[in-house]
């Protein structure tokens, strides 16, 4: 029993100890002088942090054409959310990287293509930002003459183009709308995967035009002429084709025109999508524009077809894969809504518990872990 006292009376001491030390103290004023800046105790100090920053170095911009100009060959060039009202060039091989697609935004100010990609960027990525006001003649939210490049997690709206590109690579995760001509323009010799990106309210949804992508899971609606057209030797896979694309595309509501036109010789693989209707002849014979229109077109092989949405999980294939990283990029997507993504569709009554995780330190902790170069994010989507 004496122990236990004893014990008792030293927890004691020391939560009284504690409680001093925790105590305010008198106010004083101490003075620190370096050769860059003045701080003292009754003040903040005077460094601004910039809103650009290459994340490999840690040095600030205040625009992001400075920081890609500054920054080397594969570096990542993080930025905060904001508007930035400039145009920018990509003529290296970089990573950038929006706070948050919503609100990190990229405004050409109707001044032309507001985001360009030259040849040297090939392997470049672009994600986490909204990108509009692309206005002009032949202006675009992004021009990519690049090999391959990744466009992730974007919100593209009010260009005169969405997006165009010669480009292979990846398009996932988008949302493209508004653009007052085509919203994903697929030029020659751009065969990338696009999945699960949305193209809504332009004038046409996909436009491929001697390109052969694979387009898998997106949503193309309401779009006033056109939902996916093709021309030249165009050949996309849309579904059941030599790709591999499991189709689960909807393809729907072209107002003026068909939900999708074959103007090639090609027979176009399209099985597996939701159209307007939901019998084969007429789906053949209001959503399609083929072969039995005009004998000089291939036809669109759209049977199996589905009459219901499909909840699909969609995966980008890993650049790279080791564990500790599988399990950093999973708890990093969790908290992050920019990335191009693998979809698990969930309840909505999951969705206030997952907006209770987002966290900016658990970010913080395992933002180490992973590193968009390598392989691409997974994250959580509720339906």
């Amino acid at each position: 029993m004496k122990r236990v006292y004893f014990f008792l009376f030293l927890f004691v001491i020391l939560l009284l100890i504690s409680c001093k030390q925790s105590s305010p103290s008198a106010p004083t004023t101490s003075t620190t002088t370096s050769t860059s800046t003045t701080t003292t105790s009754s003040s903040t100090s005077s460094v601004v942090e910039k809103p650009v920053v290459i994340r490999e170095t840690g040095e600030g911009f205040d625009t992001i054409q400075e920081a890609i100009d500054a920054a080397s060959e594969g570096q990542h060039i993080d930025v905060s959310v904001g508007t930035y009202q400039e145009r920018i060039t990509v003529d290296k091989q970089l990573y950038l990287v929006g706070e948050e697609r919503n609100t990190t935004i990229i405004d050409g100010k109707k001044e032309g293509t507001v985001v360009t990609f030259t040849t040297d960027a090939d392997g470049s990525d672009i994600r986490g930002f909204t990108i509009k006001n692309g206005i002009g003649s032949g202006a675009s939210g992004i021009y990519s003459q690049a090999s391959t490049l990744t466009i992730g997690r974007n919100v593209i709206k009010d260009n005169n183009y969405g997006i165009q590109t010669y480009s292979g690579g990846e398009i996932s995760g988008v949302l493209i709308e508004n653009n007052s001509s085509i919203g994903l323009y697929l030029r020659s010799g751009a065969s990338p995967l696009v999945t699960e990106v949305t193209s809504q309210n332009n004038f046409a949804g996909i436009d491929c035009s001697g390109a052969s992508p694979r387009i898998q899971g997106c949503i193309i609606r309401n779009n006033t002429d056109r939902g996916i057209s093709c021309h030249g030797s165009a050949n996309p896979d849309v579904g059941g084709g030599s790709q591999g694309s499991i189709g689960h595309n909807t393809i729907q509501g072209s107002n003026n025109n068909r939900d999708f036109y074959n103007g090639t010789a090609n027979t176009i693989k399209a099985e597996n999508n939701r159209w307007d209707h939901a019998t084969a002849s007429e789906i053949d014979s209001q959503d399609i524009y083929d072969d039995d229109e005009d004998p000089a077109h291939g036809a669109v092989d759209f049977q199996p077809f589905l009459t219901t949405t499909s909840f699909v999980s969609l995966r980008m294939k890993p650049r790279l894969l080791s564990i500790s990283s599988l399990f950093g990029n999973f708890f990093r997507s969790l908290f992050r809504g920019d990335l191009p993504v693998s979809a698990i569709y969930l309840s909505r009554s999951f969705e206030p518990k997952i907006r209770h995780l987002q966290s900016e330190l658990l970010l913080a902790r395992y933002r180490p872990f992973t590193d968009e170069r390598y392989y691409p994010p997974l994250r959580m989507r509720v339906k």
